[in-house]
Order: structure tokens, then C-alpha cells, then sequence
């Protein structure tokens, strides 16, 4: 069951994150669903940011990253390889 508490979820169908609008630079209260990771190679990324196919809106504050990450480290969907890529920025 979800609730609109903020931070980490694993209760829902989904795992997720929850934060609420104005903690962060997202306009709106906003889920982050955790149960598919994807890599993203960073040139690809940094040349859709160049060429403003991908906007970039802010940027997490630091305890919000660090509880984002910790939450996905808990989804039972991360694969070993991608909970290694993240997991330096667990705090």
C-alpha cells in the first residue's frame, strides 16, 4: 500500500520513491518507480543534453539523492551490476 509519506516505499506493487513538491526541483509531488533499471551511457547523455533533446530541471539535494539510492538498493528488481554502479552514492 502506498502512502504519501515521503521517502521510500516497498509496500506497492512497485517499489518506489516518493517526494513531495517542494523539496526538491520537481514542480509536483513525484513517484520515482524502482522496479526497472536501465544504464545510460553518459555520452549519449551528455550529447541529448548539448543538443536539448534532454533538459536537464535541478538537481537532487544530497540526503535526497543518498535516500533515492538507498531505497533502490532495497528494490528487489536491481540487478548486482547496476546495485554496484550506484551504490558509492549511498552516502
Amino acid at each position: 500500500m502506498y502512502t504519501y509519506r515521503e521517502g521510500c516505499q516497498m509496500d506497492g506493487r512497485f517499489p518506489c520513491f516518493y517526494l513531495r513538491q517542494g523539496r526538491c526541483c520537481l514542480p509536483k509531488d513525484t513517484w520515482v518507480q524502482l522496479d526497472h533499471f536501465y544504464e545510460v551511457d553518459a555520452t549519449e547523455l551528455a550529447q541529448r543534453v548539448l543538443s536539448k533533446r534532454v533538459v536537464p530541471i535541478g538537481a537532487l539535494p544530497y540526503i535526497l539523492r543518498t535516500e533515492l539510492v538507498k531505497c533502490a538498493l532495497e528494490s528487489p528488481d536491481i540487478m548486482g551490476t547496476h546495485a554496484a554502479a550506484i551504490a558509492g552514492f549511498a552516502g
